[in-house]
């Protein structure tokens, strides 16, 4: 016990982890420590990256070379390698959604843009300063409508605006009531930090999708690849939340999201994940809903893969793409474009990894820079 606790609290952490592992796999400490530290020459990856995917779990992963397709944070960064850093501003969503609109594509309508800092884009027709937001969301005959940063990630700063109470206070999708002040604090709070806030339609969930999950938007985190101009869809999974969510967002499942698998070639949901390693939990069911996910079949599953064809054709300068896309009950919405995208919603249902061959093939000879 005193050489534990006079380790650095990073090695305590990983210690103790590699103890309950052991007490429940019968996986040797020392033996899990030796795969860490060959992965980490391999591949790079850290001890975090090691448990999160239950890497040591030889019913999952049979092998070392099949646990080295795993990738890290730093994935983060070598996504960012497959467009020009001078056009990663076009993601940010309300420039995104004016262009993909321009090009005939499904995004949420925009209601109003709030920028109270000089340099961003559209100012010359946004909301400016905290009066004239709270003038807008006194008066506004859009409601409901949702809200969120331009430019964020995670579900920072979104909230679904349902209704107004009075012309004093408003309530959000979460259940929650709050003073009109209190919230146009929030808000420009979040717009000085992160340029602009949006606002928006808000999406209504199609039938099926609702019996799924309930009211607050599901979402399908797509991921394309445009190898020599031609699209190809890479990973595809689909983040179902519960009521007390403003956003899908899973922020690596501690929101109460789950994560499906999703079959790119006949939208079949598969391997439901509720908790990450060390020790993988998985449901057939929605914990709220209380409906079947396993096995599941996306309904008009064509239209979608369409669709997803049509958004990375658009925006090929980008060669790999992060969608985030709601199925409606106007059709699928394309409601995000990222850069990057967490890596974990790229591996929890391997193996494989990221690194598998149609991945290393593609980054081959696809990076800008």
């Amino acid at each position: 016990m005193n050489m534990i606790a006079e380790m650095p609290r990073r090695t305590r952490r990983v210690w103790r982890t590699a103890r309950s592992v052991s007490r429940e796999t019968r996986v040797r400490i020392w033996g899990q420590f030796w795969d860490m530290i060959r992965l980490k020459r391999r591949s790079r990856l850290g001890p975090d990256d090691y448990y999160r995917y239950a890497l040591f779990d030889r019913d999952r992963v049979p092998d070392l070379a099949t646990a080295a397709t795993y990738g890290g944070w730093r994935l983060f960064e070598e996504f960012r390698h497959f467009s020009d850093p001078q056009f990663h501003a076009i993601a940010h969503k309300h420039v995104l959604y004016r262009l993909l609109h321009s090009f005939g594509l499904p995004v949420p309508a925009i209601r109003k843009i709030y920028a109270p800092v000089p340099d961003c884009f559209e100012r010359h027709r946004a909301l400016q300063t905290p009066r004239d937001l709270k003038d807008f969301l006194r008066t506004t005959d859009d409601l409901p409508m949702f809200g969120k940063p331009s430019n964020s990630a995670g579900g920072y700063g979104a909230m679904g605006i349902v209704g107004r109470l009075s012309s004093h206070r408003l309530e959000l999708l979460d259940g929650r009531i709050r003073s009109l002040d209190s919230l146009v604090d929030e808000i420009h709070a979040v717009a000085m930090d992160r340029r602009t806030f949006l606002f928006t339609e808000m999406l209504v969930q199609r039938p099926d999708i609702r019996e799924l999950c309930g009211d607050t938007v599901a979402s399908l985190r797509t991921v394309m690849l445009v190898r020599r101009g031609r699209p190809e869809v890479f990973r595809v999974a689909i983040l179902l939340p519960t009521s007390r969510q403003q956003t899908s967002n899973s922020l690596h499942l501690t929101s109460g999201t789950m994560v499906g698998k999703v079959d790119p070639d006949t939208g079949r949901i598969s391997n439901v994940v509720t908790s990450t390693g060390p020790f993988y939990e998985y449901s057939e069911y929605h914990a709220e809903t209380g409906a079947r996910i396993e096995g599941v079949l996306i309904e008009d599953w064509p239209r979608f893969l369409e669709l997803m064809h049509e958004a990375a054709m658009a925006m090929s300068p980008f060669r790999m793409q992060h969608w985030d896309v709601a199925l409606t009950t106007r059709g699928p919405v394309l409601m995000e474009m990222n850069v990057h995208g967490a890596e974990d919603l790229l591996q929890m249902h391997g193996p494989p990894g990221v690194y598998d061959e149609q991945y290393l093939s593609f980054a081959r000879d696809h990076k800008v820079w």
